[in-house]
């Protein structure tokens, strides 16, 4: 199922990878008494961080900060927590502060997504949601994915999030879900044109020039849907501006 696209800041996994030293260098200089309160429950050498990220107006990426910290019981929709392990080098470091925000991007997508459009996997049966969050056991979201790679780490993440409402799903919640997948099923088909639209208009020799994007055993709508979308990210340059980074 092809779902609405979404993208990772460029600026913030830049802001990221930044950060990411300076953390690690701090936690290595704390005492041992310091160091307590933020280690996680089954005592692995790593030290909680808590990211807040700000956003313009329009939505986009603006400004990161950290704080080291404990776990919070709860985070605003605008954060989330991380451990970041200093035992392990500076490239393990990294590598675990841009999972933390990569799963918090995906999960925002998803949200989003609901929040806009409704349970949009609301018609399928509960063995296919299954066998779609099974696909987070061995997805693990890259800002460098392509578009066809970012819908399945966000409908494995909606998959989730609809078996979840099964569980305390009422007969009239059921049926509402349905339709909201129709309504949204109604909603795609606007893409599909324009991006039937853009692939027709262009010479073959246009074609030969457009983004490398090689999708194999796809229907032709799919494969068309999927090199727009990758054309369109490439072309606006998603996420290219730089943010702001505060480290407390």
């Amino acid at each position: 199922m092809i779902l609405t696209d979404f993208h990772f800041p460029e600026a913030l996994e830049r802001d990221l990878i930044g950060a990411a030293f300076d953390i690690y260098d701090k936690a290595r200089s704390l005492t041992g008494a310091q160091l307590v309160p933020l280690l996680p429950e089954d005592g692995t050498a790593a030290v909680g961080v808590q990211v807040s990220l700000c956003f313009h107006e329009n939505g986009d990426y603006a400004s990161v900060s950290f704080e080291l910290a404990p776990a919070p019981d709860e985070s605003p929709a605008t954060d989330f927590h991380a451990f970041v392990p200093f035992s392990q080098g500076y490239y393990r470091a990294k590598q675990q502060l841009l999972e933390g925000a990569h799963h918090y991007w995906v999960h925002s997508a998803a949200k989003q997504l609901l929040e806009c459009h409704g349970r949009v996997l609301g018609k399928h049966q509960i063995d296919e949601l299954e066998a779609m969050e099974s696909k987070r056991r061995y997805i693990s979201f890259r800002s460098a994915y392509g578009p066809l790679e970012r819908n399945e780490c966000l409908l494995a993440e909606l998959a989730r999030c609809e078996i979840d409402e099964r569980e305390q799903d009422s007969s009239h919640s059921k049926i509402a879900a349905f339709e909201e997948a129709r309504n949204f099923a109604k909603f795609r088909e606007e893409e599909d044109a324009d991006a039937a639209n853009w692939w027709h208009s262009l010479a073959s020799a246009d074609r030969e020039y457009l983004p490398g994007y090689p999708i194999c055993g796809f229907p032709e709508d799919q494969k068309i849907l999927f090199t727009y979308r990758n054309y369109l990210t490439t072309r606006s340059g998603s996420g290219a501006r730089s943010g702001r980074v505060v480290m407390s």
